[in-house]
């Protein structure tokens, strides 16, 4: 029974009062857990960018070349969930530092995120694969090897890292242990990239069973003793001159050394799938040079052409995956000594970014268009201002922002203002 003096109606907004804070009460209670959970220093807060998925691209010094497959990919932890670190019973503690691990990966800080992995390592299998991926992003091959194997030992049925590490024993030129790790992963979950893979393992086995190598400080060059003893001096002076002068040009010399694989004609083409009339390939799968050189005995102009292509193709895949295929083309012509020649028609750029015409005679046009276009930057702009474009690109910036970084302007601007030089013949 109510009070004389109390108001009929308390009871009533004191229930009210109730069921408005309680919910209050809960959300304030779920965002402070949701902080406690993901909290990380101020000063070391990372935007999450992924770079773009690397461009897949193979390349000859004279025509538009066939496709090589794509990098290896990301070893992810699918359902496996991370493990407590020691001497922390808290698994949000250690959900967070994995989510801080990927994001500084996702930014391209691969040497901090090498770090953050590792201390997660001891305890989480996936978090030493995906250190491993750090190693390989620096060029730290062998190392990257190692870490991959030892996060297989834990899990023997990660079919992920199993892939993986076919694909960077490849790279490593370790054909039978890559081929041996296929099979295992095959033998989990079928894909058609390890099988391709199989097939071409099985393949450049057979062909370079009795291969000899020659071995300098940054290049190793495998070719047919029988074949091309004599020719191996020549190609090693090619690659050391290229080493200096693309280096220097493109501010870039490369931490590993570059396997440069030597062909007959036939051989060349059985293992590239590439047509007879093609240069050279450079393949981003696993990082090889190769080039078919019988009867290139006399002919050191053209094979330091060739040469040159190819490796300046490998310095750009390391500096900048994701540089669109015009500018890959075009420096490889540029930087291997070939002269821009007046196309009678211009594709426009945006056209040629993921790449060129199979058509022989548009593909010729494209070619001749790119290296037009190197040019003309270079001789507008300087050097300096295109390896800061390449720099940007390499740090996951797109085209758009990383031109206007490096030229003042939005490609898609210039791009649309730009017109080749027209040059004397």
């Amino acid at each position: 029974m109510n009070q004389p003096w109390e108001n009929p109606n308390y009871r009533n907004e004191r229930r009210r009062l109730r069921l408005v804070l309680l919910p209050l009460l809960l959300l304030v209670v779920a965002a402070a857990a949701f902080l406690l959970l993901h909290r990380s220093s101020p000063e070391k807060i990372v935007e999450a960018a992924a770079k773009p998925t690397p461009t897949r691209l193979a390349s000859s010094a004279d025509s538009p070349t066939r496709q090589e497959p794509e990098l290896p990919e990301e070893i992810t932890g699918g359902d496996s969930p991370a493990a407590p670190l020691p001497g922390d019973d808290s698994r949000g503690e250690t959900i967070a530092a994995r989510q801080w691990a990927e994001a500084l990966f996702a930014a391209g800080k691969f040497s901090e995120a090498l770090e953050a992995y590792m201390r997660l390592a001891p305890t989480d299998p996936i978090s030493r694969g995906r250190a491993g991926l750090c190693l390989a992003r620096l060029g730290r091959w062998d190392e990257a090897v190692v870490e991959v194997q030892k996060a297989l030992d834990a899990q023997p049925d990660n079919f992920a890292m199993r892939k993986w590490l076919a694909q960077a024993l490849y790279r490593q030129n370790q054909l039978e242990p890559a081929l041996e790790q296929v099979r295992a992963a095959l033998a989990l979950q079928v894909d058609e990239a390890l099988l391709e893979l199989q097939a071409k393992l099985e393949k450049e086995i057979r062909v370079q069973r009795n291969y000899d190598h020659a071995r300098t400080a940054n290049f190793v060059v495998l070719f047919d003793g029988y074949e091309h003893d004599e020719m191996k001096h020549m190609v090693l002076d090619i690659l050391k001159s290229a080493y200096a002068e693309i280096g220097k040009e493109l501010d870039y010399f490369p931490r590993q050394p570059i396997s440069v694989i030597l062909y007959t004609g036939k051989d060349f083409s059985d293992v590239t799938r590439a047509p007879e009339w093609a240069g050279g390939m450079f393949g981003q799968l696993d990082g090889k040079i190769r080039v078919p050189v019988q009867g290139a005995a006399g002919r050191e102009r053209a094979l330091r052409r060739v040469l040159n292509h190819e490796y300046t193709h490998a310095l750009l895949f390391a500096m900048a995956p994701n540089c669109p295929f015009w500018l890959q083309e075009g420096l490889a012509q540029y930087c291997s000594g070939d002269q821009p020649v007046n196309a009678a028609q211009v594709i426009p750029l945006k056209l040629l970014a993921k790449g060129f015409p199979r058509e022989p005679r548009a593909a010729m046009v494209a070619y001749l268009e790119s290296l037009q276009v190197v040019e003309d930057l270079v001789s507008e702009y300087g050097m300096a201002r295109l390896r800061r474009l390449l720099g940007k690109l390499g740090d996951g910036s797109d085209l758009e922002a990383a031109f206007a970084t490096a030229y003042g302007q939005p490609f898609s601007r210039w791009a649309e203002q730009w017109r080749p030089v027209t040059r004397e013949e």
